[in-house]
């Protein structure tokens, strides 16, 4: 065995040592001549670079070669917009750069925007251990409706980046651009026979009052229209940021824990979202999620009772319980309120969350509710006494009695 040099291991360290100190900061340590200095400088120098170097890697930036991760769920909006929700997994904010690539799966090629192209960026920062809502406009770079052409076994993908696209530091997120969200249930007839709707079909007269003026616009309006639906998002997020800028206090973000009510009824439909029926956003914007509890009510097309439409019903924004004991506000559908203010929405609180079902800041009256959507959206249900019947017997049995349990 070697015998071990101390003095060589020791050059030899301090080497790799100035090496890192030189490549960080462009100050060259080497100098013309070479100075002997007393063994305490040099002691303190290695102290100093070795403090510079754990700051440096203490201070590292977001990076799946770190354990740092995320996760997306992108959905296409039409007219060239993806909305993306980003879960930060990790401790480390997340701030994306401008930058993405547009690659096609089968093939692995980039797909380039237009020459004096121009790509929108907004919601590009996710702080740690959060979900952060990106919204990208592709519009002004590529040819959508080229984009939108359904693909055969074969799906586009972005490429997005903190850092110029250094390995670890990039992440793809698969997006169908044929897919544009939809409800589907009116099979083309959505957005028939609007024109004679009045605003008080699809909002409560009452608790739109309630909310700032500066944004009250939104909610006048439903979005069964994809295109509409993206564009009206975007710009009720940018007012709800102008609305909340002079904000001094803490907002709580919501969470979806995996709370499910507890109820074994084919009656019953259960499904996380950012939206309402109308598809209008719950919180401040997109990636802001509630526990949808819906009505399975019969359709004019399953007579037999093998099919049914899912008419939402109940509202449960979750909060950590921390951020209820320690946070100033929520956000809810237009409404900026105290968790004093919400105690009177409260249905569940164990050590971790508390859960609030706020349909009461959407309607004040569950039939108006129930025919304003029917008719305005071009529904299936068939509304007759004893689909009534039904929807209130659901309300009844639920709205002030609802326990949960978790999905594992």
């Amino acid at each position: 065995m070697n015998k071990f040099d101390r003095n060589k291991f020791e050059k030899r360290n301090l080497d790799n040592i100035k090496g890192i100190f030189e490549s960080r900061t462009g100050v060259d340590l080497s100098g013309a001549k070479k100075i002997r200095r007393p063994v305490r400088t040099v002691l303190a120098l290695a102290a100093v670079l070795a403090c510079f170097t754990v700051t440096a890697f203490g201070m590292s930036m977001f990076s799946s070669l770190d354990g740092d991760d995320l996760g997306f769920n992108a959905v296409y909006a039409g007219d060239g917009i993806v909305e993306i929700q980003v879960e930060n997994r990790s401790n480390k904010n997340l701030e994306f750069q401008e930058k993405l690539k547009l690659m096609r799966w089968s093939t692995g090629e980039e797909i380039k925007p237009d020459a004096d192209s121009k790509i929108n960026f907004y919601g590009m920062e996710v702080p740690a251990g959060q979900t952060g809502a990106m919204i990208i406009d592709l519009s002004g770079a590529y040819n959508i409706k080229m984009l939108e052409q359904p693909l055969e076994d074969d799906y586009y993908y972005l490429v997005l980046t903190n850092n110029n696209f250094v390995f670890g530091q990039d992440w793809m997120c698969s997006v169908n651009f044929c897919d544009v969200e939809s409800r589907g249930a009116g099979d083309g007839i959505l957005d028939e026979g609007n024109d004679d709707s009045d605003e008080t079909q699809v909002t409560d007269g009452h608790i739109i009052t309630e909310v700032p003026e500066e944004l009250r616009w939104y909610f006048k309006e439903p979005y069964f229209n994809t295109n509409e639906r993206g564009q009206a998002a975007y710009k009720y997020t940018e007012a709800v940021n102008k609305y909340l800028a002079d904000f001094n206090g803490e907002i709580a973000m919501p969470q979806a824990p995996g709370l499910i009510l507890d109820t074994t009824s084919k009656l019953i439909g259960e499904n996380y979202s950012s939206m309402d029926a109308y598809f209008r956003i719950m919180g401040r914007c997109p990636s802001d999620e509630a526990l949808v509890i819906s009505a399975v009510l019969p359709t004019t097309k399953y007579n037999n009772g093998d099919g049914g439409e899912a008419l939402p019903l109940f509202y449960i924004m979750t909060y950590s319980k921390s951020d209820v004991e320690n946070t100033d506000c929520a956000f809810i559908y237009g409404h900026l309120m105290t968790f004093d203010e919400l105690k009177k929405f409260k249905v569940y609180e164990d050590e971790q969350y508390v859960c609030y079902e706020v349909s009461g800041l959407i309607y004040s009256d569950v039939m108006e509710y129930a025919e304003g959507y029917i008719n305005y959206g071009g529904s299936l249900i068939r509304w007759d006494d004893n689909a009534k019947e039904l929807l209130l017997e659901i309300y009844d049995t639920y709205k002030d009695k609802m326990e949960f349990y978790y999905i594992r």
